[in-house]
């Protein structure tokens, strides 16, 4: 199987899934029970990228054994019996192949090498225990399992090979890129190439029909990226048709397929989209193709009993002995059902949602030990830094204590603890609580979803004590804790910064917790699109406080100019003013360019304009009261329109 999530054994009798981190997990699907994990040491660098189950069957040897008298050996042969050896063969994104012992429990070998990109696809066939590996460096690699050591390798396409699948016989193979080609495995040459879908094929599938009119002929089912259909090809040569055999038709993108033939020569085809929807299908294969598509003939839907009613996604399909069994829910926590084979062509399934369903663990009682308790020695811890109260008594003594104290109760308790003068101090004082008291409210509260004992324990905004109580917090209470502090953010978001503190301290706490909710998603996205429209004003803020900012120096700097820097006024009005008549500056300009061009004149001109610039010093001075007053020589009277003005 190529590109999937899952796989099961060939007796349908366990299940594996690839989570999201890289870990491979084994579940029963009888008591739908996690039986194995394993964590590859390169799960986060170099994930998993292709599943395939695989089941070794070999004969017993000859085990020779000793008489009770020891005088004479026995040989014991198995005759038909045999033992298998069952492993996961797990491809990487580096290129190398991973065989997991699922027996024992651990690594068997790696298959290094011989691949230089992402393994996509692993194939055993158990009847003759051979391994078959595809790459996206477009070759494709025949194992030997038990030595580790390639047997044969070649060029499958001059692009990625997504898909390779062996015949039941060994006598065919078939790999797949863009196009599907038949291969002949012992001399690796091809042998007839098919052309019929327009993206990656996804998947490969064979299928051996014997008696009727098929005669043991071969056929085999593909699916493809973003193709809603299913093709049934032929695999026989004199059979040169371009088109499918017969198509089936869905409405989503198939990811898992399983195919199954009854005694009666019926094709029973199941498929699971990405919807997580499942459809079947019944159908005779005589030989003939057909154009138009086949629809399915049921729908099979589950969904929770819970309100509000959700789907739960159908994971993986595969038909056993006891018909046919579907995993839904999660991956991390399927569950798994065997779907009734009825006439309706509509089946909804009202099931409980696995992921959230109660865990109990069941003690023998063998196993429970009462410890033996001195009640003169006992002291009983209350939450915080309450008085210690004495221990329960038994029998008339308890109900006498009763009658002189009174029991304190979960309010008085949380009233004691002063949360809120430890939101008013901001430190760690006499009254703040431990990790340990604020661990138990804090679970009580979101156990019983008291929204005043969580907004109680909300108020604490001491960082260290924050950290350490959402580090003794327990993991299943995660997704609550999240929950209530959206809540409190939407509702009210002047308590912003302190919600803040308690999630960064859950994301910094229980990040790999959280990687394995896929269902968190939608709380956490609700906190991202409201933590995205509270800064979304920032910037503009931002910038209109830097001009704002920018406005303020400026008036500051130039009030600060104004006054001098000592807060006196400075008058700007002009000391003196001259005004000149025009008819004055008329002459003078004829006076000066009157003159001649020659040396002479330029002389001239120079001791002119020397004497006219004394003439006028001597004749501005200043009267008795500091009035100037001015003088026009070139006229010789005083100029009554010229005067010197404050």
């Amino acid at each position: 199987m190529a590109a999937s999530v899952g796989c099961s054994s060939a007796r349908g009798d366990c299940v594996v899934f690839k989570s999201p981190d890289g870990r491979i997990r084994v579940w029963d699907v009888l008591t739908a029970r996690l039986t194995q994990e394993y964590t590859p040491s390169s799960h986060l660098s170099s994930g998993p990228s292709a599943l395939c189950w695989c089941t070794v069957r070999h004969a017993k040897a000859h085990v020779a054994t000793r008489s009770k008298r020891g005088k004479k050996l026995r040989l014991e042969e198995s005759g038909t019996t045999t033992d298998s050896t069952r492993f996961i063969a797990i491809g990487t994104v580096s290129g190398s192949v991973t065989l997991y012992d699922v027996t024992r429990g651990t690594v068997r070998t790696e298959l290094t090498g011989e691949h230089s990109d992402e393994v996509t696809c692993v194939t055993f066939n158990q009847s003759n225990n051979r391994l078959f590996t595809s790459s996206k460096d477009s070759y494709v690699v025949e194992w030997d399992w038990s030595t580790g050591s390639a047997k044969a390798k070649w060029q499958a396409d001059k692009s990625s090979v997504t898909v390779v699948t062996l015949s039941d016989d060994g006598s065919a193979l078939l790999t797949a890129g863009r196009s599907i080609k038949l291969w002949n495995p012992e001399t690796q040459k091809l042998v007839r190439k098919f052309v019929g879908h327009a993206t990656s094929v996804t998947s490969l599938r064979f299928l051996s029909l014997s008696g009727g009119d098929h005669h043991g002929d071969k056929y085999f089912l593909s699916t493809a990226e973003n193709d809603r259909h299913v093709n049934v090809w032929r695999v026989a040569e004199q059979a040169r048709s371009k088109h499918a055999l017969v198509s089936f038709l869905l409405p989503d993108q198939p990811i898992n397929i399983d195919v199954a033939v009854s005694t009666d020569g019926q094709l029973h085809l199941a498929a699971v989209t990405s919807t997580g929807m499942l459809y079947t299908f019944t159908h005779r294969l005589n030989g003939g193709g057909f154009t138009k598509p086949i629809t399915p003939s049921r729908t099979i839907q589950v969904v929770t009993i819970e309100t509000p009613v959700t789907p739960l996604p159908i994971l993986h399909v595969k038909y056993t002995e006891n018909g046919l069994t579907a995993a839904y829910g999660s991956i991390l926590k399927p569950a798994f059902e065997i779907i009734p084979n009825d006439t309706e062509t509509t089946v909804c399934l009202i099931r409980h949602d696995p992921s959230v369903a109660p865990i109990t663990t069941q003690v023998s009682d063998d196993k429970v030990k009462t410890a033996s308790t001195n009640h003169d020695e006992v002291t009983n811890l209350a939450p915080g830094h309450m008085t210690p109260a004495r221990p329960s008594l038994v029998g008339s003594a308890a109900a006498s204590e009763g009658r002189k104290r009174k029991e304190v109760d979960i309010g008085e308790r949380m009233n004691s603890m002063t949360l809120a003068t430890a939101v008013a101090t901001g430190g760690v004082g006499a009254g703040l609580p431990t990790a340990d008291s604020l661990t138990v409210l804090l679970t009580q509260g979101l156990q019983s979803e008291d929204s005043d004992m969580i907004n109680k324990v909300f108020h604490v905004s001491h960082d260290q004590l924050i950290t350490n109580t959402i580090r003794r917090l327990p993991p299943a209470l995660i997704p609550n804790i999240i929950n209530a502090l959206s809540l409190k953010l939407h509702t009210h978001p002047q308590g912003g910064v302190v919600c803040v503190k308690w999630l960064k301290a859950v994301l910094a706490g229980h990040m790999t917790h959280l990687i394995n909710q896929p269902e968190l998603l939608i709380s956490l996205n609700k906190l991202y699109e409201l933590m995205s429209a509270r800064v979304q004003s920032f910037a503009k803020l931002s910038k209109l406080g830097g001009k704002l900012e920018l406005m303020m120096s400026q008036i500051s700097q130039q009030s600060s100019v104004g006054d001098g820097g000592g807060g006196q006024v400075v008058d700007d009005t002009p000391v003196q003013v001259y005004r000149g008549d025009n008819s004055s500056d008329e002459s003078l300009d004829d006076m000066i360019y009157s003159q001649s061009e020659s040396d002479n004149d330029w002389e001239e001109l120079g001791s002119d304009r020397s004497s006219v610039t004394a003439a006028a010093a001597e004749d501005v001075d200043m009267s008795s009261d500091g009035e100037p007053s001015a003088t026009n020589n070139n006229t010789g009277q005083d100029s009554g329109d010229s005067e010197g003005e404050v």
